[in-house]
C-alpha cells in the first residue's frame, strides 16, 4: 500500500480505460489519496468522440493514425488493440471509455480540489490535485 500524501505526481498514459466504469471513480479517488497537498495526477485515456465520429461516417476500421508499428481505427479506440488481442494480449481490451464529459464527470466527482481536461488529437489529458492550482497550468502543444 501507498502511503497517503506521498506522492509528488501521478502518471498514467491510456490506463484507466482498460479497468471497468464502476472502478474509475475509485481508482482516482487512490489516486488523490497517495499524491501531497501540492502533487498532482496526470492521466492520458483515448477520446471516443472522434472514433464514433467516423463509426457515424461508416469508417470504423480507416486509420484514425498510424503508428511505428499499426495503424489505429475507431474501432481500437474504442474496443482496444484488436492487432494486440488477438495475439493474445487480452488485457489491452478496453473496459470503458471517455470523452471529455465523461471524464469531466468522473472528475467531479472524486476528491480532486481542481482539474483540467484537454483534447488532443485522439486523447485526452486531465490534469487534476487536491492543493491549490499552480499559476503555470501545464498546456499541450
Amino acid at each position: 500500500t501507498v502511503p497517503d500524501g506521498s506522492m509528488d505526481a501521478v502518471y498514467g498514459a491510456h490506463v484507466l480505460e482498460h479497468i471497468f466504469e464502476h472502478e474509475v471513480l475509485t481508482a482516482l479517488n487512490e489516486f488523490v489519496r497517495i499524491i501531497n497537498d501540492t502533487g498532482f495526477v496526470i492521466m492520458q485515456v483515448p477520446d471516443l468522440e472522434p472514433a464514433a465520429k467516423m463509426i457515424a461516417e461508416g469508417r470504423p476500421c480507416d486509420a484514425l493514425y498510424q503508428t511505428e508499428f499499426k495503424k489505429i481505427r475507431p474501432m481500437d479506440i474504442i474496443y482496444g488493440s484488436s492487432i494486440e488481442i488477438s495475439r493474445g494480449k487480452d488485457f489491452m481490451g478496453h473496459r470503458t471509455g471517455f470523452t471529455q464529459w465523461i471524464l469531466e464527470t468522473f472528475m467531479r466527482k472524486a476528491d480532486f480540489f481542481w482539474f483540467d481536461v484537454l483534447s488532443h488529437q485522439f486523447d485526452l489529458w486531465v490534469i487534476g490535485g487536491k492543493g491549490s492550482r499552480p499559476e503555470h497550468p501545464i498546456r499541450l502543444k
